[in-house]
């Protein structure tokens, strides 16, 4: 045994670093309890030019994952002509009852939150723009993560009430782990000075409707703009690193 499974091995540790982790994406993970099974793992991609970097990492990310027997399925939102925009009908039919039925979702959406339910790990690969996600992908979070399917309102409790907030019921607990993986125009520190907006969101809005022990690993290429070829093949070589430990 290892130092870090000794370590892991005190009752609580493990726990303990999972919670900080989703309290606080910076904190690494502990390493999954299931390390080394066969994962299924959904990909959602969200850049418009086939040729990009973005998608380079995305495909690096199959390919390494499906080397390593891990089932893998894709939702390239830029190259799918996704429509983004959650319009007047679907909202005034987000907390409505008959949404609890597959069939009364739009048939773009009803297929996504279908592969969102199928997977166990999940990957966003996407370019930060303006310190938040493209579009898409924000716009993609609005159309399917809906009520009854993804999320749930807290059921009222009576007995002594918790003094810390409550958040959403989650509603996709078979997803278990999370990975953000995107590039930045500008530094480490502007970024994270800036808020990184899309990683505040996946990490801190979205994560908790996952399950209860789920995690989150990011990992950034910054000032992009500015990298040379070789920096961004030992980038793409790290990213092989990391699906290599999942």
């Amino acid at each position: 045994m290892g130092a870090l499974d000794l370590i892991y091995s005190i009752p609580g540790v493990w726990k303990l670093q999972v919670t900080v982790n989703q309290f606080l994406s910076y904190v690494p993970p502990p390493p999954p309890k299931n390390q080394g099974a066969p994962r299924k793992i959904l990909i959602v991609s969200s850049h418009p030019v086939p040729e990009s970097y973005s998608l380079a990492i995305a495909r690096t990310v199959e390919e390494t994952a499906k080397e390593q027997g891990h089932e893998v399925q894709r939702i390239d939102l830029g190259l799918e002509k996704f429509d983004p925009v959650l319009n007047k009908k679907e909202r005034l039919a987000y907390f409505d009852d008959t949404n609890k039925d597959d069939k009364n979702l739009p048939k773009d959406v009803r297929g996504y939150i279908q592969k969102l339910k199928w997977c166990d790990t999940l990957f966003f690969v996407y370019p930060t723009w303006w310190m938040n996600t493209p579009g898409a992908l924000k716009g993609f979070l609005d159309r399917t993560l809906v009520p009854h399917h993804c999320w749930h309102f807290p059921k009222e409790e009576t007995g002594i009430k918790s003094y810390l907030p409550v958040g959403l019921a989650p509603g996709l607990l078979n997803i278990e782990q999370v990975y953000g993986i995107s590039t930045y125009g500008c530094t480490r520190p502007i970024a994270t000075l800036a808020g990184d907006n899309g990683r505040r969101m996946i990490s801190n809005a979205i994560l908790p409707i996952f399950s209860n022990d789920c995690t989150i690993r990011w990992h950034g290429l910054y000032s992009m703009d500015f990298q040379t070829d070789e920096n961004r093949r030992i980038f793409l070589d790290e990213v092989k690193a990391m699906v290599k430990e999942i």
